[in-house]
């Protein structure tokens, strides 16, 4: 006997095609609606100011990092000029002093060999030297107004020792009068009124790199004013 298998149709789903096609139209949809919201975000991002700090500046160039700042005002101190000069002069003065003789007379004369011209000779040149040697400093550098501030710094003591001793005075009063007041007028002239102020031009500098691909080599070059 002749064995035949019977077949069984397979009939497909009849509306699969449509769910396939209403499958890849929702998906469609989905990607078409997510690209949308995309663009959109995207654009009111960048309506919305924004939170980073702007990028920093970049760095000057070599040859810009040193410039011409112009002139600049300096305060200046000459008053070791001064100090200079008082020493000299009450170093003469001491020396007259030194050196003066007290000269004894009998009966109204006197020993030939008592002869004070040269201690005389350098006490005035070391009084001059400290009443004019300070102003004659701060006029030499335009200063007239501290000229006669000086001048008058260094004379009182003198005048007020003068007028202590032409007074009758006790006999040290008149020199310790000069001597303090001279010292004071000296530190005074030197440390408050010798000081100025002048105009400094800056250093013009300028510094340019370069290099050379070929070598592999750099090099930097500074030119200037000074």
């Amino acid at each position: 006997m002749e064995r035949r298998d019977a077949l069984c149709p397979v009939h497909p789903w009849p509306n699969g095609h449509l769910l396939a096609k209403g499958a890849f139209a929702v998906a469609g949809g989905l990607l078409t609606l997510a690209q949308a919201r995309t663009a959109a975000a995207e654009g009111i991002s960048s309506e919305l100011p924004s939170t980073h700090s702007p990028a920093p500046m970049p760095p000057p160039a070599a040859s810009e990092r040193f410039s011409d700042q112009g002139p600049i005002m300096v305060r200046r101190w000459y008053g070791y000029q001064t100090v200079v000069t008082d020493v000299l002069s009450t170093s003469l003065f001491a020396g007259g002093l030194a050196t003066f003789k007290l000269c004894l007379s009998t009966w109204g004369q006197t020993d030939g060999s008592c002869n004070n011209d040269a201690s005389e000779r350098l006490l005035l040149t070391g009084l001059a030297g400290y009443a004019l040697g300070g102003p004659v400093i701060h006029a030499a550098h335009g200063h007239w107004d501290k000229a006669g501030y000086s001048l008058a710094l260094r004379v009182a003591p003198v005048a007020a020792a003068m007028g202590v001793a032409a007074g009758g005075g006790g006999g040290a009063a008149a020199p310790l009068l000069f001597l303090g007041g001279a010292g004071a007028a000296m530190i005074i002239d030197s440390a408050a009124l010798g000081y100025e102020t002048i105009t400094v031009d800056t250093l013009k500098v300028n510094v340019a790199s370069s290099f050379d691909p070929k070598s592999r080599t750099g090099s930097l070059v500074v030119a200037g004013s000074f």
